[in-house]
C-alpha cells in the first residue's frame, strides 16, 4: 500500500529527530534534557521547523495544517490548560531574575526559550495539524484523533537515542499519549493551533529552563500545579472528545478534510 504524503512526512520527522538525538548523545555525550543538549537542540529544532514550513508551502496550506481563522471564543477551550502553565512559567522567570544570572546563563535561557518555541510549533503543526487533518481526509474524525495521539507518543520513543533509559522512555510514552488524546480534540475545537503552540512552549520551557540557571523552586507550588495539570488534561480530554462527538452528530467532521468548526457551533 502506498503511504500518503502526511504519513511519510511524520515518519521523516521522527527519523530526523532520532538522528539528531543520536548525534547529540553518541557524538557529543549530551544526554536528553541536559543543559548542553537543550542549547544544542536549537539547531535540530530549527531543522524540524523548517521541514514543517517546507511541507506546508509545498504540499498544503496553513488552514490544512491547522491554522484556520483565529477565534478568541473557540480559544477558550485551552484556557484551563494555559492558566497553570502561565503561572508556573512566570514563577520560574521571576526566580531566575532574582538569581541574577550571568551572561552565559542568560544566553542559555534565551536558547531554551527559542528551542522550546520551535518545538511547540513543529510538533503541534506536525501531529495536531498535518497528521490529524491528513487522516481526516481518509478516516472518520475519531480514528484520526487516535492516530494523531499515537503518532505524537511514538515521537518520544526516539528519546532513547539521547541517553534516556528505556523504562523512563516507556513512562514518557504513556504520558505523551494522554497529552495527545487531550490535545487532538482541542486542536479541532479551537480551529487554530496557536493556543496549543503557546501551551506546548510554556510546558517544555518550564521543564527545561532550570537546566540553565540553578535556582531553587517552590516544591509546594510545583506539586500543586503538577497535581492540577494532570487531572485537567484528563478532564479537558474527555470534554474535548465529547464536544467533537456532539458536533459530529450535528454533521460536523463528516466530510473528507472537514477539520474546521463552524463559529456558530461551539
Amino acid at each position: 500500500m502506498r503511504l500518503r504524503k502526511h504519513i511519510l512526512f511524520v515518519l521523516l520527522f521522527i527519523l530526523v529527530q532520532g538522528l539528531t538525538f543520536a548525534v547529540t548523545w553518541y557524538g557529543f555525550g549530551f544526554r536528553y534534557a541536559s543543559a548542553q543538549e537543550a542549547r544544542l537542540s536549537v539547531i535540530s529544532e530549527t531543522i524540524l521547523a523548517l521541514m514543517v514550513l517546507y511541507y506546508i508551502r509545498r504540499y498544503a496550506s496553513w488552514p490544512e495544517a491547522g491554522y484556520g481563522p483565529f477565534s478568541w471564543r473557540r480559544s477558550l477551550w485551552m484556557v484551563p490548560l494555559l492558566i497553570p502553565a502561565l503561572i508556573y512559567a512566570g514563577y520560574l522567570l521571576s526566580a531566575i531574575a532574582s538569581a541574577k544570572p550571568s551572561g552565559l546563563e542568560f544566553l542559555g535561557v534565551a536558547a531554551v526559550a527559542l528551542m522550546t518555541l520551535m518545538v511547540g510549533f513543529a510538533e503541534e503543526t506536525t501531529f495536531r495539524g498535518i497528521l490529524l487533518r491528513g487522516e481526516m481526509a481518509y478516516r472518520n474524525v475519531f480514528v484520526a484523533m487516535l492516530v494523531s495521539a499515537i503518532g505524537f507518543s511514538l515521537l518520544h520513543s526516539v528519546n532513547v537515542f539521547a541517553g534516556m533509559a528505556p523504562a523512563e522512555m516507556l513512562s514518557q510514552l504513556r504520558g505523551t499519549l494522554v497529552v495527545g488524546l487531550c490535545l487532538a480534540p482541542l486542536a479541532l475545537l479551537t480551529g487554530n493551533l496557536l493556543p496549543l503552540v503557546i501551551w506546548h512552549f510554556l510546558w517544555d520551557f518550564s521543564g527545561l529552563v532550570l537546566t540553565q540557571v540553578p535556582v531553587e523552586r517552590s516544591n509546594m507550588l510545583f506539586e500543586s500545579l503538577h497535581l492540577t495539570v494532570i487531572p485537567l488534561q484528563y478532564v479537558m480530554g474527555v470534554a474535548g472528545w465529547v464536544a467533537v462527538f456532539v458536533l459530529w452528530r450535528r454533521g460536523q467532521f463528516r466530510t473528507p478534510g472537514a477539520a474546521q468548526v463552524s463559529t456558530t457551533e461551539v
